[in-house]
């Protein structure tokens, strides 16, 4: 038996703010059940701590809201303060990325590529420039924008991927 999504400030839905509802959400890979009926309900600014032992199923319960996994039952549902149901924009920050160490791909080359078409082959442009050290700023990594990726240290990593997820600002 699964219980009711419960909701602090109306019985009736979410009128006025934003929010994700994940109802019986069941996840299976092969013959292992990785998430059993998980229900919540969150509203946009709110924040909401994710706490379980290794292999208690968190990440995928955040790639099946990101869409990079399927699952088996349930639902995901997202909606905007007017009431539209769209995907929401939000930071994911992956638990251990790696880099090739030899790569000559720099954090500025790995950040304009994630948030424009800008071609990273050609020289950057002043104003793309400007707009990844302020993302950089938010979490005091400003002075990593020329580094390259694969020399950075594992918490340098983190920071990047952090401003990455920032940008544009998630829901």
């Amino acid at each position: 038996m699964t219980k009711p999504i419960k909701h602090q400030n109306c019985t009736t839905g979410c009128h006025g703010s934003c929010c994700l509802k994940v109802q019986d959400l069941t996840v299976i890979r092969g013959d292992d059940v990785i998430l059993d009926h998980v229900s919540f309900h969150m509203h946009c600014g709110e924040l909401i701590a994710l706490i379980g032992p290794n292999g208690a199923g968190k990440s995928s319960l955040f790639k099946s809201i990101l869409g990079q996994m399927s699952y088996s039952e349930g639902s995901i549902s997202f909606q905007t303060a007017a009431g539209e149901h769209l995907k929401p924009r939000i930071g994911y920050v992956p638990q251990s990325p790696t880099f090739d160490p030899g790569d000559p791909v720099s954090v500025l080359d790995l950040f304009a590529a994630a948030i424009s078409r800008y071609p990273i082959w050609l020289p950057t442009p002043k104003k793309l420039r400007q707009r990844v050290e302020e993302c950089l700023k938010r979490v005091n990594a400003q002075g990593l924008i020329d580094k390259r990726v694969g020399a950075l240290s594992g918490g340098e990593v983190q920071r990047v991927l952090l401003a990455m997820a920032l940008e544009p600002l998630p829901n």
